[in-house]
Formats: structure tokens, sequence, C-alpha cells
């Protein structure tokens, strides 16, 4: 209802943030990987596709620290909504390097799905690679390669970024198909 709080009340997501995988040089078997980031992009599909009764949410801090994994149940959270935000402009907010400069101009944003999907695609990619540092290339084979280059449509200054979540989720499927 406009003018009024919002209250996302979520089940409590075990694990532990992807930033320490990354941290700890803990590279993802590929299959969980993709899984991950399919849960990922369903919950991103739920929250920026409107409904009757819900506008479209934008979560604004999708960054390592915000995404939980747990191994012995290979549940999967994303958490931190205090940035979230309805689609349009808004106050500057989120990680710095999460947030996509295109959508900033001073102290505003944008926030809108590709903001979001800037930020996972940046999150994806250094747990895939277990390195913050993107600008190095790696050789990691055929079928990391392809889900690199699904990663960089997400956040890539020049090319085809994604138009939705579901798009990205479609790239995904068309990635792993390319490699089976």
């Amino acid at each position: 209802v406009e003018g009024h709080r919002w209250c996302l009340a979520v089940d409590l997501v075990p694990g532990i943030p992807v930033r320490e995988l990354i941290s700890e040089g803990k590279r993802p078997d590929l299959d969980l990987f993709t899984d991950v980031a399919r849960v990922l992009l369903e919950a991103l599909c739920r929250l920026h596709e409107p409904g009757e009764q819900q506008r479209e949410i934008i979560h604004n801090d999708i960054n390592p620290n915000n995404v939980l994994f747990d191994k012995d149940s290979s549940a999967v959270g994303l958490i931190d909504f205090g940035s979230a935000s309805a689609a349009g402009v808004v106050t500057l907010r989120g990680t710095p390097g999460y947030v996509d400069s295109a959508l900033v101009s001073r102290s505003e944003m944008n926030a809108c799905a590709q903001g979001d999907l800037f930020a996972l695609g940046r999150t994806l990619h250094q747990w895939l690679c277990c390195r913050t540092d993107l600008s190095e290339s790696s050789e990691d084979g055929l079928q990391r390669g392809r889900l690199v280059a699904w990663l960089e449509n997400a956040y890539s200054v020049e090319g085809a970024r994604y138009e939705s979540a579901r798009a990205m989720l479609k790239g995904l499927d068309q990635a792993k198909m390319a490699v089976e």
C-alpha cells in the first residue's frame, strides 16, 4: 500500500556467506553452482515480477555477504533487505563494486531489475572463480568458461545485458546445454 512500510518475514536460512567461500578458495562444483544460481534467479523472478497484491521489489544490495549457502542442506538464502525498494529513482544505496554505475546519477540511482542482475552476476562470478578481482581472465575449461561468459553478460559495460531475471535464467539454461 502506498505510503506504508514494508515487512518481509522469511525463514531462518542456515549457512555462511558466499564471501567466506570465496576467501577460503572453495570453488563450487559446477552442478551445485548452477543449482544455486537457479534458486537465486527464481527468487529474483518472484521479487521483480509484480503480482496482483505485490509491487516489484528491488533488493539493491546483492553481494557475496548477502548470499548464504549451507553445505549440509544445500539451502540458499538471499538476506539483508534493508536497502530494498520499489522500482524507480531512490537515494544511492548498495555495496560499492556491486552497484551498476550506469544506474547512478550523483546521490541517486535507478532501482531496477538490471541493477540486481548486475550485482548477482558479479557475486556469482566471484564465487565461480574464487577471486574478488575479476579483471584477470583464467582458463578454467569449456564448461566454466561458458558460465563465466553467461555471468559477464549480466554486468558487461558493452553488449547485451539481461532484461530480466527470467532472461538471465534462460541464459543459464543455454550455457549449461551448450557444454552437455
